[in-house]
């Protein structure tokens, strides 16, 4: 996206369009490329969350000042929207939000040299895009919650199976047998056991439901 922006903005400057100063076109190529080289280093660390986050802020940045020398970068700004809630959290999540809203706002009213600028105008593009960052935010949320509710259900389901089946081990004098291991008195809880649910809230669940199973092997 950035290189197709550089591309249609270049061409903006060849056929002379008001837009683009062709001044700027140097410190446009420049920003672009490392703003590309940037993003393809984080694609390649993408686990690390941490680098993704403190990542975020320069690739933002970026962005505003390529939306400030060519609106047609509105089209990567608006990724902002897309990141934003998948990285951060609380104030750092609405900071990053209402950052990107007003990149977004700038680059579709096409700048200040564009014959629409106002401030007026400016100020009703960036209420309506920080109604859409709000609108993102509370759907995200809603999501996460929902996530929540399921893992929590997902446990409670995997401590009652396990429940059954101590309790037939109890009668059976056996361990139960998703969780037992092929060495007597070894269990497998969590990521360690086959078919896990790769879920903390599960890993958890057997964690806990396994400590009297220890215990009574023990005895």
């Amino acid at each position: 996206m950035l290189l197709v922006s550089l591309a249609v903005s270049v061409t903006l400057v060849a056929v002379e369009a008001p837009a683009l100063d062709a001044r700027w076109v140097p410190v446009l190529v420049v920003l672009t490329l490392a703003a590309s080289a940037w993003r393809v280093w984080l694609l390649v660390r993408s686990p690390d969350l941490r680098l993704r986050r403190a990542g975020f802020w320069p690739s933002l940045l970026a962005g505003v000042l390529l939306v400030l020398i060519s609106p047609v970068y509105g089209l990567y700004a608006f990724l902002g929207y897309i990141e934003a809630p998948l990285v951060f959290r609380g104030v750092q999540r609405s900071a990053a939000m209402v950052l990107t809203a007003a990149a977004c706002a700038y680059a579709q009213i096409g700048g200040v040299t564009s014959p629409l600028w106002s401030w007026p105008l400016y100020a009703l593009f960036l209420a309506v895009n920080v109604g859409i960052a709000l609108l993102i935010m509370l759907v995200e949320r809603q999501r996460e919650q929902t996530m929540l509710e399921l893992e929590r259900a997902v446990a409670e389901l995997r401590a009652a199976e396990v429940q059954r089946i101590d309790a037939k081990a109890q009668v059976d004098g056996t361990p139960p047998e998703d969780l037992a291991t092929t060495v007597g008195g070894i269990f497998a809880v969590g990521d360690t056991r086959s078919g896990s649910m790769k879920r903390v809230a599960s890993a958890v669940g057997e964690g806990a439901s396994v400590v009297p199973m220890v215990h009574r092997w023990l005895d």
